[in-house]
Protein backbone atom coordinates (compact mmCIF):
# COMPACT_ATOMS: atom_id res chain seq x y z
CA UNK A 1 0.00 0.00 0.00
CA UNK A 2 1.32 3.08 -0.56
CA UNK A 3 1.54 6.12 1.40
CA UNK A 4 -1.54 7.73 -0.12
CA UNK A 5 -3.80 4.90 0.24
CA UNK A 6 -2.07 4.49 3.63
CA UNK A 7 -3.32 7.98 5.29
CA UNK A 8 -6.72 7.66 3.55
CA UNK A 9 -7.47 4.43 5.48
CA UNK A 10 -5.95 5.68 8.72
CA UNK A 11 -8.46 8.82 8.05
CA UNK A 12 -11.12 6.60 7.23
CA UNK A 13 -10.65 4.48 10.57
CA UNK A 14 -10.55 7.82 12.90
CA UNK A 15 -13.77 8.85 11.21
CA UNK A 16 -15.67 6.00 12.42
CA UNK A 17 -14.76 6.49 16.01
CA UNK A 18 -18.10 8.03 18.07
CA UNK A 19 -17.77 10.84 20.57
CA UNK A 20 -19.89 12.15 23.73
CA UNK A 21 -19.13 15.70 24.85
CA UNK A 22 -19.80 16.79 28.62
CA UNK A 23 -20.37 19.94 29.15
CA UNK A 24 -19.93 21.13 32.60
CA UNK A 25 -18.19 23.61 34.94
CA UNK A 26 -16.32 20.20 36.90
CA UNK A 27 -15.44 21.87 39.64
CA UNK A 28 -18.86 23.10 40.44
CA UNK A 29 -20.60 19.66 40.07
CA UNK A 30 -20.01 17.25 43.36
CA UNK A 31 -17.61 14.29 42.95
CA UNK A 32 -20.31 12.05 43.77
CA UNK A 33 -22.63 13.26 40.59
CA UNK A 34 -19.50 13.19 38.67
CA UNK A 35 -19.24 9.41 38.72
CA UNK A 36 -22.63 9.10 38.28
CA UNK A 37 -22.63 10.67 35.02
CA UNK A 38 -19.33 8.76 33.88
CA UNK A 39 -20.56 5.81 34.85
CA UNK A 40 -24.29 5.39 33.48
CA UNK A 41 -22.11 6.92 30.25
CA UNK A 42 -19.59 4.17 30.06
CA UNK A 43 -22.51 1.45 30.58
CA UNK A 44 -25.19 3.09 28.18
CA UNK A 45 -22.84 4.04 24.99
CA UNK A 46 -19.69 1.54 25.29
CA UNK A 47 -18.88 2.33 21.67
CA UNK A 48 -18.42 6.12 22.55
CA UNK A 49 -15.78 8.06 23.63
CA UNK A 50 -16.33 10.34 26.40
CA UNK A 51 -15.00 13.95 26.17
CA UNK A 52 -15.25 16.31 29.17
CA UNK A 53 -15.19 19.89 28.71
CA UNK A 54 -15.89 22.90 31.13
CA UNK A 55 -15.60 25.63 28.22
CA UNK A 56 -18.69 26.23 25.62
CA UNK A 57 -16.45 27.65 23.25
CA UNK A 58 -13.54 24.81 23.42
CA UNK A 59 -17.19 22.51 22.82
CA UNK A 60 -18.19 24.71 20.05
CA UNK A 61 -14.84 24.31 18.30
CA UNK A 62 -14.53 20.03 18.97
CA UNK A 63 -17.80 19.71 17.27
CA UNK A 64 -15.44 20.45 13.89
CA UNK A 65 -12.84 17.58 14.19
CA UNK A 66 -14.26 14.88 16.55
CA UNK A 67 -17.46 12.61 15.38
CA UNK A 68 -19.34 14.42 18.30
CA UNK A 69 -22.80 12.12 18.59
CA UNK A 70 -24.31 13.21 21.78
CA UNK A 71 -23.85 15.94 23.81
CA UNK A 72 -24.17 16.06 27.94
CA UNK A 73 -25.11 19.82 28.84
CA UNK A 74 -24.70 20.15 32.94
CA UNK A 75 -26.94 22.91 34.47
CA UNK A 76 -23.73 24.57 35.81
CA UNK A 77 -22.26 25.25 32.48
CA UNK A 78 -24.90 28.62 32.18
CA UNK A 79 -26.48 30.65 34.93
CA UNK A 80 -29.77 29.90 33.79
CA UNK A 81 -32.10 27.72 31.42
CA UNK A 82 -32.53 30.36 29.03
CA UNK A 83 -28.91 30.56 28.29
CA UNK A 84 -28.61 26.64 28.06
CA UNK A 85 -30.97 26.33 25.66
CA UNK A 86 -29.04 29.04 23.74
CA UNK A 87 -25.40 27.16 24.21
CA UNK A 88 -27.53 23.80 22.75
CA UNK A 89 -28.85 25.91 19.83
CA UNK A 90 -25.43 27.11 18.96
CA UNK A 91 -24.41 23.70 18.99
CA UNK A 92 -26.99 22.66 16.49
CA UNK A 93 -26.46 25.02 14.26
CA UNK A 94 -22.81 23.98 14.18
CA UNK A 95 -23.13 20.39 13.90
CA UNK A 96 -26.63 17.58 13.92
CA UNK A 97 -26.04 16.81 17.45
CA UNK A 98 -28.37 15.03 19.94
CA UNK A 99 -28.42 16.92 22.99
CA UNK A 100 -29.65 15.66 26.81
CA UNK A 101 -29.45 18.53 29.58
CA UNK A 102 -29.05 17.41 33.07
CA UNK A 103 -30.90 20.73 34.81
CA UNK A 104 -31.69 22.04 37.53
CA UNK A 105 -35.12 24.03 36.23
CA UNK A 106 -37.29 21.56 34.72
CA UNK A 107 -40.15 24.26 33.97
CA UNK A 108 -37.71 26.63 33.06
CA UNK A 109 -35.45 24.11 31.06
CA UNK A 110 -39.12 23.18 29.30
CA UNK A 111 -40.40 26.65 28.42
CA UNK A 112 -37.00 27.49 26.90
CA UNK A 113 -36.63 24.70 24.60
CA UNK A 114 -40.33 25.02 23.92
CA UNK A 115 -39.58 28.95 22.69
CA UNK A 116 -36.24 28.69 20.95
CA UNK A 117 -35.84 25.02 19.60
CA UNK A 118 -39.59 23.55 18.52
CA UNK A 119 -37.98 23.35 15.03
CA UNK A 120 -34.91 21.05 16.42
CA UNK A 121 -34.07 17.79 17.67
CA UNK A 122 -37.10 15.34 18.58
CA UNK A 123 -34.49 13.02 20.35
CA UNK A 124 -33.37 15.58 22.75
CA UNK A 125 -34.04 15.36 26.32
CA UNK A 126 -33.21 16.06 30.14
CA UNK A 127 -32.50 14.90 33.21
CA UNK A 128 -33.46 16.61 36.63
CA UNK A 129 -30.96 17.08 39.42
CA UNK A 130 -29.83 15.43 41.76
CA UNK A 131 -29.45 12.37 38.82
CA UNK A 132 -31.13 9.49 38.85
CA UNK A 133 -28.51 6.90 37.11
CA UNK A 134 -30.92 4.43 35.90
CA UNK A 135 -33.11 7.01 34.05
CA UNK A 136 -30.13 8.87 32.61
CA UNK A 137 -28.35 5.15 31.36
CA UNK A 138 -31.91 4.76 29.81
CA UNK A 139 -31.93 7.81 27.81
CA UNK A 140 -28.18 7.66 26.56
CA UNK A 141 -28.93 4.20 25.71
CA UNK A 142 -32.25 5.27 23.79
CA UNK A 143 -29.91 8.13 22.08
CA UNK A 144 -27.27 5.88 21.27
CA UNK A 145 -29.55 2.63 19.29
CA UNK A 146 -32.08 4.74 17.66
CA UNK A 147 -30.67 7.18 14.81
CA UNK A 148 -31.73 10.45 15.64
CA UNK A 149 -33.83 12.69 13.47
CA UNK A 150 -31.91 16.08 13.89
CA UNK A 151 -34.75 18.12 13.35
CA UNK A 152 -38.54 18.01 14.30
CA UNK A 153 -40.52 17.27 10.49
CA UNK A 154 -43.49 18.81 9.71
CA UNK A 155 -46.08 17.59 7.43
CA UNK A 156 -46.79 19.84 4.40
CA UNK A 157 -48.44 18.13 1.78
CA UNK A 158 -48.11 20.66 -0.72
CA UNK A 159 -47.18 20.20 -5.02
CA UNK A 160 -43.81 21.66 -5.87
CA UNK A 161 -41.38 21.59 -8.70
CA UNK A 162 -38.18 19.54 -8.22
CA UNK A 163 -35.10 19.46 -10.88
CA UNK A 164 -32.76 16.35 -11.54
CA UNK A 165 -29.63 18.58 -11.44
CA UNK A 166 -27.66 15.88 -13.77
CA UNK A 167 -29.59 16.17 -16.92
CA UNK A 168 -31.49 19.40 -16.01
CA UNK A 169 -35.12 18.03 -16.34
CA UNK A 170 -37.84 18.99 -13.93
CA UNK A 171 -41.04 17.03 -12.74
CA UNK A 172 -44.23 17.81 -10.39
CA UNK A 173 -44.03 15.93 -7.28
CA UNK A 174 -45.44 16.83 -4.07
CA UNK A 175 -43.51 17.49 -0.76
CA UNK A 176 -45.30 15.28 2.28
CA UNK A 177 -43.06 16.82 5.00
CA UNK A 178 -40.45 19.50 5.91
CA UNK A 179 -37.74 19.94 8.45
CA UNK A 180 -34.50 21.98 8.95
CA UNK A 181 -31.90 19.44 7.65
CA UNK A 182 -34.18 17.35 5.35
CA UNK A 183 -37.98 16.62 3.58
CA UNK A 184 -39.55 13.57 2.26
CA UNK A 185 -41.07 13.37 -1.17
CA UNK A 186 -43.48 11.29 -2.71
CA UNK A 187 -42.54 10.73 -6.83
CA UNK A 188 -43.57 8.80 -9.51
CA UNK A 189 -41.45 5.57 -9.80
CA UNK A 190 -41.13 5.82 -12.92
CA UNK A 191 -38.85 8.69 -13.16
CA UNK A 192 -36.31 6.05 -11.35
CA UNK A 193 -34.51 8.48 -9.18
CA UNK A 194 -31.69 6.70 -6.82
CA UNK A 195 -29.87 7.04 -3.79
CA UNK A 196 -27.01 10.29 -3.72
CA UNK A 197 -28.80 12.01 -6.86
CA UNK A 198 -28.85 15.41 -6.66
CA UNK A 199 -31.73 17.33 -6.65
CA UNK A 200 -33.08 21.26 -6.04
CA UNK A 201 -36.49 21.72 -5.03
CA UNK A 202 -38.52 24.64 -5.35
CA UNK A 203 -40.97 25.41 -3.07
CA UNK A 204 -43.82 27.93 -3.40
CA UNK A 205 -43.67 30.62 -0.67
CA UNK A 206 -46.96 31.98 -1.09
CA UNK A 207 -48.63 28.86 0.08
CA UNK A 208 -47.24 29.91 3.87
CA UNK A 209 -48.48 33.63 3.50
CA UNK A 210 -44.47 34.17 3.07
CA UNK A 211 -43.34 36.35 0.18
CA UNK A 212 -39.46 37.02 0.61
CA UNK A 213 -37.84 40.12 -0.41
CA UNK A 214 -34.69 38.36 -2.34
CA UNK A 215 -36.24 34.80 -2.98
CA UNK A 216 -39.98 36.60 -4.46
CA UNK A 217 -42.20 33.29 -4.30
CA UNK A 218 -40.15 30.51 -4.51
CA UNK A 219 -37.53 29.15 -2.13
CA UNK A 220 -35.25 26.72 -3.65
CA UNK A 221 -32.85 24.29 -2.08
CA UNK A 222 -30.42 21.68 -3.08
CA UNK A 223 -31.11 18.12 -1.95
CA UNK A 224 -29.47 15.29 -1.84
CA UNK A 225 -31.41 11.98 -1.57
CA UNK A 226 -30.43 9.84 1.28
CA UNK A 227 -33.29 7.04 1.30
CA UNK A 228 -35.55 5.48 -1.49
CA UNK A 229 -38.95 3.37 -0.99
CA UNK A 230 -38.61 -0.14 -2.25
CA UNK A 231 -41.29 0.73 -4.45
CA UNK A 232 -39.51 3.98 -5.28
CA UNK A 233 -42.32 6.43 -4.81
CA UNK A 234 -41.21 8.29 -2.17
CA UNK A 235 -37.81 9.49 -0.88
CA UNK A 236 -35.75 10.84 1.95
CA UNK A 237 -33.55 14.06 1.03
CA UNK A 238 -31.17 15.75 3.19
CA UNK A 239 -30.78 19.72 2.58
CA UNK A 240 -27.55 20.48 0.65
CA UNK A 241 -25.56 23.73 1.03
CA UNK A 242 -27.80 26.12 3.43
CA UNK A 243 -27.13 29.64 3.23
CA UNK A 244 -27.76 32.02 6.34
CA UNK A 245 -30.36 33.76 4.19
CA UNK A 246 -32.12 30.33 3.13
CA UNK A 247 -31.63 29.03 6.27
CA UNK A 248 -33.68 32.39 7.73
CA UNK A 249 -36.16 31.79 4.71
CA UNK A 250 -36.94 27.98 5.88
CA UNK A 251 -37.29 29.28 9.59
CA UNK A 252 -39.49 31.45 9.01
CA UNK A 253 -41.78 28.83 6.82
CA UNK A 254 -41.48 26.22 9.33
CA UNK A 255 -42.56 28.35 12.01
CA UNK A 256 -45.96 29.04 9.98
CA UNK A 257 -46.32 25.73 9.31
CA UNK A 258 -46.28 25.49 13.37
CA UNK A 259 -48.88 27.77 13.89
CA UNK A 260 -51.04 26.41 11.18
CA UNK A 261 -50.93 23.10 13.12
CA UNK A 262 -51.16 24.66 16.80
CA UNK A 263 -54.36 26.57 15.16
CA UNK A 264 -55.84 23.62 13.58
CA UNK A 265 -56.11 21.25 16.94
CA UNK A 266 -58.02 24.06 18.74
CA UNK A 267 -61.29 24.86 19.39
CA UNK A 268 -62.82 27.70 17.51
CA UNK A 269 -62.86 29.67 21.32
CA UNK A 270 -59.44 29.00 21.49
CA UNK A 271 -58.59 29.85 18.13
CA UNK A 272 -59.79 33.03 18.05
CA UNK A 273 -57.67 34.02 21.15
CA UNK A 274 -54.74 32.96 19.94
CA UNK A 275 -55.91 35.22 16.55
CA UNK A 276 -56.13 37.79 18.43
CA UNK A 277 -53.04 37.27 20.93
CA UNK A 278 -50.46 36.52 17.60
Amino acid sequence: MDVSGYLQKIAGSVRTKKYLLFLQKSRLVPESELRVLSKAAEHALPQHISIRLDDPNEGLKVLGVKNIEIVVLHHSLMGSSAELVGLAKRLKERKKVTIIFITNDEQGLIEAYRSDMALYEEMDDFVAAPVDPAELFRKLQKMGNVEARAAKRFSVDVPVKIRKVEDDTSVDVKLDDLSLVGCGIEVDSALGIQRGQQLQVQIPLQRFGIFHPQYADYLRLALRVRRVSIRGDNLGCSIEHLTSMQHDCLVNLLEQVSKRQRLAKMNPKQRRGAQLNA
